[in-house]
């Protein structure tokens, strides 16, 4: 899937925090009992000098466990024996007992034995190259090769990635310069009610002003961007939090999307397309593409009708490329869109597999 790129889709995401947060950084000082927020740069005795961070390793964390949780929910039922939606979110302990003896298979990797006997749906993406040699190789080695193996993962691993297969989408950090406040907590004992252990003080940042960070996707399909809008829309309604001390409302945030900016190779854009296309749908390397995406996917054009569809004229490094910027004002029109139009038979098509 990264041996070419047929497009790419770049997101201008602003974050709006409703109550306190923090991702835990280093303890240092003078008074090691206080817990500051990670920044860049050092900790002075003097509390943090340096912006706060919403580093993009837990934007994505976030990002991630939100859409697994919605690729669960979609097709609750679905066999075991069927390639998962959302990845299995634990690898099998090597030290399992597996079924037999090893005396029984003699030409079996011993390291293996823990995956032999299981279905594809109980093993996780990063254990499918030892799960198939564990088993008999039910999977063609070939169609296991690097540029082959997209179709066979889990929807939220061709997105997100795997050590298998690294993920189409990127983030960057998000900074803010708000102030930070200490908060105190204590933990309950569960056997008296009473204060079990604490106070613990904590360096929070408040909720002002906003983070803003950019959300990259390449070679991206619509079932892709539209499962981003829910899960964005799972944000907005404080389903989902950011950082720690979630469970005492810290971190919740409202999130929107400011800009989308859609990246062609003119050789791949359709000449007859004015809207937005999938990329996979119209990549011209096909073993790297499942077959259900172009299907429903290539006769997509996506806000072909709407007036306000900015083509800016490219700039020296995008020479050769198709450009299409989806202004904010047309952001929740296209999040629609997509959904109805991709999203939807995607997931039909997943529930017929």
């Amino acid at each position: 899937m990264h041996r070419l790129v047929a497009g790419t889709c770049r997101m201008d995401l602003e974050l709006t925090p409703q109550s306190p947060w923090m991702v835990r950084g280093e303890v240092r000082g003078q008074n090691p009992e206080v817990i500051h927020p990670l920044q860049y740069g050092p900790h002075t005795n003097d509390g943090p000098t340096y912006p706060p961070v919403l580093p993009a390793s837990s934007i994505k964390g976030v990002l991630r466990s939100t859409a697994e949780y919605i690729l669960r929910s979609i097709h609750a039922d679905r066999s075991e024996n069927s390639r998962p939606l959302a990845d299995v979110p634990f690898v099998q302990d090597k030290k399992r007992e597996a079924k037999g003896s090893k005396q029984s298979r003699p030409n079996q990797a011993p390291e293996h034995d823990h995956l032999q006997g299981l279905a594809r749906g109980q093993i996780a993406d990063s254990e499918l190259l030892e799960w198939n040699a564990a088993n008999g190789n039910p999977i063609n080695t070939d169609t296991l090769a690097p540029q082959r193996r997209y179709p066979l993962l889990s929807a939220a691993t061709q997105l997100f990635g795997a050590t298998v297969h690294a993920g189409l989408l990127t983030l960057d950090d998000a900074m803010t310069p708000s102030a930070t406040t200490l908060r105190t907590h204590v933990a309950l004992s569960r056997f008296t009610g009473g204060v079990g252990q604490g106070p613990f003080t904590e360096r929070v940042v408040l909720p002002e002003g906003s983070l803003h960070t950019t959300l990259t996707v390449t070679n991206f399909a619509l079932w892709q961007l539209a499962l981003l809008g829910l899960v964005f829309r799972e944000i907005s309604r404080g389903y989902v939090s950011f950082g720690s001390g979630t469970r005492k409302g810290q971190g919740r945030m409202q999130l929107k999307v400011r800009e989308m900016r859609f990246s062609y190779p003119a050789k791949v854009y359709p000449a007859e397309r004015v809207g937005i296309v999938s990329a996979q749908a119209h990549h011209p390397l096909a073993t790297d593409v499942p077959d259900s995406v172009r299907s429903i996917e290539a006769p997509l054009d996506i806000l072909h009708d709407a007036p306000a569809l900015e083509t800016p004229t490219p700039h020296w490094r995008e020479q050769g490329t198709v450009q299409r910027i989806v202004p904010d004002s047309l952001c929740e029109t296209f999040f629609a869109e997509v959904v109805q139009s991709a999203w939807g038979p995607w997931v039909q098509a997943m529930r017929k597999e």
